[in-house]
C-alpha cells in the first residue's frame, strides 16, 4: 500500500495535498500538527511525507528528521510558506517546495519526479 502522510495545521492545505496524492495512486492520512504527524511516523508504513514547517508540537523538519531516522529512502518534502526560516542543513533530509502562487504545481512537479525515479 503507497501511504503517504500530509501534515498542516491548515485543513484548507491538508485537504488539496491529499486530493493531488489521492489521484496519484496513494492512501493519505492527514495530521493537523507535529505531534499527531509523529505518531503516524512511528506507527505506519509510511511511502511518503508532506510536511508543513510550522505547525503547533513538532514542526516538520523534527517529524522528517524522526521519519528519516527509521527509513532512509522514504521521499519528504518540506512544503512551507517561510523556506528562508528553515534550518540550513534541512536540504540534507527533505526537498523543500515554498507554498506560493505556484505551489501546487511545484509539488505535482515534485511527485512526478518521484515516478520517473
Amino acid at each position: 500500500m503507497n501511504l503517504a502522510l500530509v501534515a498542516d495545521d491548515l485543513s484548507v492545505v491538508r485537504n488539496i495535498v491529499a486530493l493531488l496524492l489521492r489521484q496519484k495512486g496513494f492512501v493519505v492520512v492527514e495530521a493537523s500538527d507535529g505531534t499527531e504527524a509523529l505518531e503516524f511516523v512511528r506507527k505506519l508504513p509510511l511511502r511518503l511525507a508532506i510536511l508543513d514547517y510550522q505547525m503547533p508540537g513538532y514542526d516538520g523538519v523534527e517529524v522528517a528528521r524522526s521519519l528519516r531516522d527509521r527509513d532512509s529512502s522514504i521521499p519528504i518534502l518540506i512544503y512551507t510558506s517561510s523556506p528562508k526560516e528553515l534550518p540550513h542543513d534541512v536540504s540534507e533530509i527533505a526537498d523543500i517546495v515554498e507554498k506560493d502562487s505556484d505551489g501546487i504545481d511545484k509539488l505535482a512537479k515534485w511527485l512526478a519526479t518521484l515516478n520517473q525515479g
